[in-house]
């Protein structure tokens, strides 16, 4: 007669499924429980496991079996909505995986595959594991793609891939490169572990190292001894004070181009890396470089939406979002910022007298002033036709009007289509207003700022007003 020991809170429904066959059926609710089963040596043929049996006591129980010389195989059965945790499941070396709510059928032919002996059960053990392997694949599939559409944000979608390598190998530090092809070089877009956030941001030669031969060649590698590989890259090691001992690392190919590479270090324990550690990165790789070229993409696309196509400045959808952004950042910091609105004087006679090529020309040339004149910190606009605007953080209008003194100088004495052999000079009118000393909200600040330029613009053109005060400045 078979053995079948259940290993569940409400096993009642599983036992009327079986009750018609020639089993022998014991079941144990918890640990409490299980351990008398045990003390009363009966041996299971099979052990039935329901996903309500308490966590905390499934692996002792499972371990307390097989001290017992008791290799039974297991059957689990999900009996909820909740999550199969893969991880688990190769932990407790599941046999066969099973998902309520179970037909009879279903249930006897997993029961009677389990006790058709030695070898059929080990080739439905291999099998069922490759099952498995396979659902894990799915899963960190499923939950980088996840992260990766519910925001399409960078950060969060790397956040994710490194959490995931911590889950599956315990190293003393991972990293996730970038390969920037216009630099030639390898950037550090993530790092965790025993050197951690200090290598983010930091940059290497494309060539240099492990990393490097894996971008180049598009191959995985696995060293155990860096120490004697003519590979190996000291400069970080150096400057961290760190032992690099042994390394994975694979590259990161979306639609067949290599955008970077993961790499992980020193295996915890002081244990080598070995295959499986190899393979499951590997298993990691495919989705998480997808993510991550979605991610660029979109990034790329937003970027465009969000540039003006002829001077490459931003544009006005940009200025909306930024200065949202920013005037909640003054809040909290009680630090200003101020908006320079101008426009350029006579314009409409540049298209007029040299055709609307020259006037873009015109446009563009503005637009590489303008660059050239910011500082870092600061945006530059096109609002649209002849209107720039100028955003300027952390900024009074005292402060302001010396920028804008500066660059009016540089715009005055610029010479405008020179390679036409035109030769024409140009003045603007700009309006000047700050959050919050002469405005409360954004709406306010634009309108405020758009005043003081038609405030200049009425009054003579080529100058400079600073809303609510009481010079015009020529």
């Amino acid at each position: 007669m078979t053995n079948i020991l259940l290993l569940g809170r409400d096993s009642t429904r599983i036992i009327k499924l079986l009750e018609s066959y020639h089993y022998s059926m014991i079941s144990a609710e918890n640990m409490d429980s299980l351990k008398n089963v045990i003390s009363k040596q009966t041996s299971p043929d099979i052990v039935i496991l329901m996903s309500d049996f308490p966590i905390s006591d499934i692996q002792f129980g499972l371990s307390v079996l097989s001290s017992q010389s008791i290799d039974s195989p297991v059957i689990y059965i999900k009996t909820g909505m909740e999550k199969t945790d893969i991880n688990r499941l190769l932990l407790w070396n599941v046999a066969c995986l099973l998902n309520e709510p179970l037909s009879r059928d279903e249930l006897i032919f997993a029961v009677e595959k389990a006790i058709k002996g030695y070898h059929e059960v080990k080739y439905s053990t291999d099998y069922e594991k490759i099952y498995l392997q396979i659902m894990y694949k799915f899963n960190i599939l499923a939950d980088i793609v996840k992260k990766a559409n519910s925001s399409l944000d960078r950060s969060t979608v790397v956040e994710s891939i490194m959490q995931k390598i911590e889950e599956i190998i315990k190293c003393e530090g991972w990293s996730l490169l970038l390969f920037n092809r216009e630099k030639d070089r390898l950037i550090f877009e993530a790092s965790k572990g025993t050197i951690g956030s200090e290598l983010q941001g930091k940059e290497m030669p494309a060539d240099a190292g492990i990393v490097g031969y894996v971008i180049k060649n598009n191959l995985p590698v696995l060293i155990n001894d860096v120490s004697k590989d003519k590979l190996k890259y000291d400069d970080i090691d150096l400057s961290y004070n760190f032992n690099t001992r042994s390394i994975i690392c694979i590259p990161l190919k979306s639609r067949g181009v290599t955008i970077g590479a993961i790499e992980i270090v020193n295996k915890k324990y002081n244990q080598l890396f070995d295959q499986k550690d190899l393979e499951l990165l590997q298993i990691l790789s495919e989705p998480a470089a997808i993510a991550l070229e979605n991610c660029f993409l979109f990034e790329k696309t937003k970027e465009l939406s969000l540039i003006d196509d002829l001077t490459k400045l931003y544009n006005s959808r940009y200025l909306n979002y930024y200065l949202e952004q920013e005037i909640e950042r003054e809040k909290r910091t009680k630090k200003p910022i101020s908006m320079v609105f101008f426009d350029i004087d006579g314009f409409k006679r540049i298209n007029d007298n040299y055709g609307h090529l020259a006037g873009s020309q015109v446009i563009s040339e503005i637009g590489k002033l303008l660059k050239l004149s910011i500082r870092k910190m600061d945006i530059a606009i096109r609002y649209g036709g002849d209107e720039f605007i100028m955003l300027l953080p952390e900024t009074s209008s005292e402060n302001s009007l010396i920028l804008v003194k500066r660059f009016r100088d540089k715009l005055n004495s610029h010479i405008f289509l020179e390679n036409l052999g035109i030769n024409e000079h140009l003045t603007a009118s700009f309006g000047i207003a700050t959050f919050p000393f002469n405005s409360n909200t954004k709406e306010e600040l634009i309108s405020n700022t758009d005043t003081a330029m038609y405030y200049i613009k009425e009054r003579g053109k080529d100058g400079i007003f600073v809303f609510n005060s009481d010079e015009i400045i020529r």
